[in-house]
C-alpha cells in the first residue's frame, strides 16, 4: 500500500515538473520571439538609415566630381590668358 502511495506521489511530482518545464519553455519561446522581432526591426531601421547615408554620399561625390571638372575647365581658361 505504501508503495502505491509512493508511486502516486512520484507521478504527481513528475506531472507537475513536466507541466512547469513546458510552461517555462513556451514562455521563453514567446519572449525570444518578441526580442527577435524587436532586434530585427531595429536592424531594418538601421539599414534604412545607412542606405540614406550612402545615397547622400553618392550625391556629394557627384557634386564634387562636377565641381572638379568645372575647376579644371576654369584652370585651363586661366592658363590661356
Amino acid at each position: 500500500m505504501k508503495f502505491k502511495i509512493f508511486v502516486s506521489v512520484m507521478l504527481v511530482i513528475i506531472a507537475a515538473s513536466t507541466a512547469t518545464t513546458a510552461g517555462v519553455l513556451v514562455y521563453g519561446g514567446i519572449k525570444v520571439k518578441s526580442q527577435t522581432k524587436t532586434v530585427t526591426d531595429k536592424v531594418n531601421n538601421l539599414n534604412g538609415q545607412i542606405d540614406g547615408i550612402n545615397k547622400n554620399l553618392q550625391n556629394i561625390n557627384k557634386s564634387l566630381q562636377s565641381t572638379n571638372t568645372q575647376l579644371k575647365n576654369q584652370s585651363g581658361n586661366i592658363s590661356s590668358l
